[in-house]
């Protein structure tokens, strides 16, 4: 009971402020309950546990330190009777050796066997799909698997994930032990064209099957032979199918070389998966005076099918070029997608500076003279425009102080010819009491 209440009261600090966490701790608890072992692993490995926005379940997210986002995730989808926790458990040793992170849905909702004790593939996909996006993962980069129950529904989550609308995450999506039910309503929604004609156009597939599955027309070889077919029909590729002759139900996992046989069949697609875009972003001007115009341009390689903006009236822009007027200094940043997902965001200044007039200009260079008079002598030389300079030329250092007018900016050249960028010069002006 103590421990029943620790749980609880541990998974409620995890869920968002405001919400009630009756639901969820208590199905927590009763993973815990379940198998303690398998719980504490879940906590010494300092999986993040996170409530459903349902609150009905919770989900556990690891991943290996300084991969983020990750290269690969691993998505397994337990069997009937499941708990999340299971598929960390499984699965976190394989992801540490291969750098991939791990998400755990626990989508038995500890009641009994029947459809409602589980959520739906409608409801399963959008919660795989938001945590996915929340933790950067990159289309194509997940190895989605379901085992037994789970296996059962692969097919119609994987339906919503390649179909038009999904986001596209699965780039290997294995069904182990569990086949097709056509009676199934997710199934039959993929059969009457609900998500177009060929739904898994372009996926690739792995199955496993032990010849010793005590139910083998349900789950066994014939079961899954048949399901590699179907998927097949509705233009899956099956790149991998493990036929076990020593293998029971859930000899898949048992095995630890059908699991590395999977994992470098994965291996294989992310190495095969285009590169997603790199790109930079230039702003022309990048410094300018308040109400005038700077043009910002992504070039990204490979090239990117899709961008999203950040920052001022750029935000929301869908090319690759945003004209922008900012009243104030404003950072903008851009990334790329392509068929090889969202690539790193790049970033470009644009910095607003008023323009500071030749008078004005006078006085800051007077007051430069008299405050650094080693590096700017004799004091009060002729001033002077050669465009887009006003500047004063110092004989006896050889050393010049200027205001450009293209970003109102102050310049000094040294004895040796190099040219300095000290700043805005409405600043300088302003320290100098000429404003």
């Amino acid at each position: 009971m103590l421990r029943r209440c620790l749980a609880a009261l541990i998974f409620a600090t995890l869920v968002a402020p405001g919400t009630a966490a009756a639901d969820s701790a208590s199905l927590l608890a009763k993973a815990q309950a379940a198998d303690p072992v398998r719980y504490a692993f879940v906590v010494a490995n300092k999986a993040e546990v996170r409530a459903t926005a349902d609150n009905r379940s919770f989900t556990i997210w690891w991943q290996p330190s300084g991969s983020n986002p990750p290269r690969g995730v691993i998505v397994p989808l337990h069997g009937h009777d499941g708990y999340a926790t299971e598929g960390i458990a499984l699965w976190q040793p394989y992801a540490a050796k291969y750098g991939y992170a791990v998400l755990s849905l626990q989508w038995w909702l500890g009641g009994g066997e029947a459809v409602s004790d589980y959520y739906t593939p409608d409801e399963i996909y959008p919660i795989v799909a938001a945590r996915l996006a929340e933790k950067g993962v990159a289309p194509g980069t997940v190895f989605f698997n379901g085992f037994s129950r789970g296996s059962a529904n692969s097919y119609a989550v994987a339906a919503r994930d390649a179909a038009a609308g999904g986001a596209r995450y699965f780039g290997l999506v294995m069904s182990n032990a569990g086949g097709v039910m056509a009676n199934y309503p997710p199934n039959q929604a993929i059969e009457s064209g609900t998500f177009g004609a060929t739904p898994f156009a372009g996926l690739s597939w792995a199955m496993y099957c032990g010849r010793k599955d005590p139910d083998p027309a349900t789950n066994g070889c014939p079961a899954m032979s048949a399901a590699r077919a179907w998927v097949s029909r509705y233009g899956a590729s099956v790149v991998l199918f493990i036929d076990d002759p020593q293998g029971g139900h859930g000899g898949f996992m048992l095995d630890s070389a059908n699991v590395e046989t999977a994992l470098a069949t994965f291996a294989s697609l992310l190495a095969a998966r285009p590169a997603a875009p790199s790109c930079t972003l230039t702003a022309s001007p990048s410094w300018l005076s308040a109400g005038g115009g700077s043009t910002l341009e992504a070039r990204c390689t490979p090239a990117a099918t899709a961008y999203a903006w950040s920052g001022g009236s750029c935000s929301g822009t869908s090319g690759p070029i945003c004209t922008a007027s900012p009243s104030a200094t404003t950072r903008y940043t851009v990334a790329g997608a392509s068929s090889g997902g969202w690539g790193a965001a790049a970033a470009a200044t644009v910095t607003v500076g008023d323009a500071v007039p030749p008078s004005e200009a006078d006085c800051l260079f007077s007051w430069a003279e008299d405050r650094f008079p080693s590096l700017l002598s004799p004091p009060r030389p002729a001033s002077q425009a050669t465009a887009p300079y006003h500047y004063r030329l110092y004989g006896s250092s050889g050393t010049a102080l200027g205001i450009s007018a293209l970003d109102n900016r102050l310049y000094y050249l040294d004895a040796r010819g190099q040219l300095v960028d000290l700043g805005l010069a409405a600043g300088w002006s302003a320290q100098a009491g000429c404003r």
